[in-house]
């Protein structure tokens, strides 16, 4: 298989060798170019013809903001990766670069006493390497374990409180897959599937999205008339920007409460639960350790942090811990899923949308098990079919819908409608 060619933007010469070390001790990658700016990175995309990009934040000349605009104008389908440094000021510029078009973006290696730098290195190329072959190669089909998990995970037991509520037998159906707006948003447009190796810079509107594919219909399951109680979202890459196609759009006397697990590190996730605030007539926080879990809010797991809840006799609550990473994340969309099944059992809706890789899925799956329906964001409007295209191809997803259709259905839900 040939190697993914990769261009790399930093203003700094001692981080582009770091990137490039990094990168090329991946057998998968190679730095084909460099680019001390954004200006001389558009004359590096004419001539090699790279594969992806990763670009700083903050440079002279050019920053990293006008960069992205300037190659989703001329390379719109090549996946940008922003290199951004931990702190509120480099996140706020991020979530700009992501807006503009970029498709995620990874934190800078900081020193920490005691770490190798042959650790850091090692993280780097894990973390950087990791999203750029998502992006390039797409999501793969599911792992082994979950395979397995899809196979057979056990029933709910008899003693739980779910299984003794009344349930209504269903027959097997087809997921239903809303067609997808015409034409999607030019940013989801832009950057809906990986580049293939030659790009040849233009200015024509960017391809069309593709087919959406018809899965197989799910497993016959039972499923509860009615009563939500709480609505689960997982998202990873793109989830700021299909965020802000969501949470602004759901009403301001939604009845439930809305738990978000977005892969993000820390400041990162307070900083986007802030600019969802400004935009919702919801009330948008970053959870904090026993906060209370109301309805109308919608709670952000904090970078860095699982997220769970805990039932306290009439009241729920957040309940945050650093156990180890799970999927390699944290938060983890699963730790929160199990423990929503304690607390609600299938009495909740689970969201899966745009994301690379899995976490969410066997989560999603106990959950189904419960009862709980589960919705995935289709294909053609993911910036990475990862998360939510495990769902569907698990048979678990009861619908496969496009982004702006999400919050039209999350509504209807949080009233008990179908």
């Amino acid at each position: 298989m040939s190697r993914i060619r990769i261009l790399v933007v930093d203003d700094s010469a001692v981080v582009r060798r770091m990137v490039r070390g990094a990168l090329e001790a991946d057998p998968e990658l190679e730095v084909v170019a460099e680019a001390p700016n954004g200006r001389e990175a558009l004359l590096r995309l004419k001539e090699c013809n790279p594969d992806a990009m990763v670009c700083d934040v903050e440079m002279p000349e050019m920053s990293g903001i006008e960069t992205v605009v300037a190659v989703r104008r001329h390379w719109p389908q090549l996946p940008v990766v922003m290199f951004a440094s931990p702190n509120r000021e480099s996140a706020y510029v991020t979530l700009e670069a992501l807006h503009a078009g970029a498709n995620d973006f990874v934190t800078k290696p900081s020193a920490v006493a005691g770490t190798s730098m042959a650790a850091v290195m090692d993280q780097l190329r894990i973390d950087l390497g990791g999203k750029l072959k998502g992006l390039v190669q797409g999501p793969g089909d599911l792992s082994a374990v979950a395979r397995a998990a899809v196979r057979y995970a056990p029933a709910p037991r008899p003693e739980t409180p779910v299984a003794q509520a009344p349930v209504v037998e269903v027959q097997p159906v087809a997921p239903v897959i809303a067609p997808s707006p015409a034409p999607a948003p030019a940013l989801h447009t832009a950057i809906a599937s990986p580049a293939p190796r030659a790009i040849a810079p233009s200015a024509s509107p960017p391809a069309q999205p593709r087919p959406l594919v018809r899965h197989e219909a799910p497993p016959l399951r039972t499923t509860r008339a009615g009563r939500c109680e709480a609505i689960l979202i997982a998202v990873s890459t793109g989830g700021p920007n299909a965020l802000a196609e969501v949470i602004p759009r759901l009403p301001k006397d939604l009845a439930v409460p809305v738990l978000v697990v977005q892969h993000m590190p820390p400041v990162f996730t307070r900083l986007l639960a802030e600019r969802m605030a400004s935009k919702s007539a919801l009330s948008v926080v970053e959870a904090a350790q026993g906060d209370e879990v109301r309805a109308g809010t919608v709670m952000f797991a904090p970078g860095d942090y699982h997220l769970a809840v805990r039932r306290e006799g009439a009241t729920v609550r957040c309940v945050l811990n650093r156990d180890a990473p799970e999927n390699s994340v944290r938060p983890a969309a699963d730790v929160l899923l199990r423990s929503a099944g304690e607390v609600w059992g299938g009495n909740v809706l689970v969201v899966v949308m745009t994301g690379m890789g899995q976490d969410g899925l066997l989560g999603a799956l106990h959950l189904h098990r419960l009862g709980a329906p589960v919705i995935a964001q289709d294909e053609a409007s993911s910036v990475v079919w990862g998360m939510p295209g495990a769902v569907a191809k698990a048979g678990i997803a009861e619908r496969i819908v496009p982004l702006n259709q999400l919050a039209d259905i999350i509504a209807l839900r949080a009233r008990g409608m179908r």
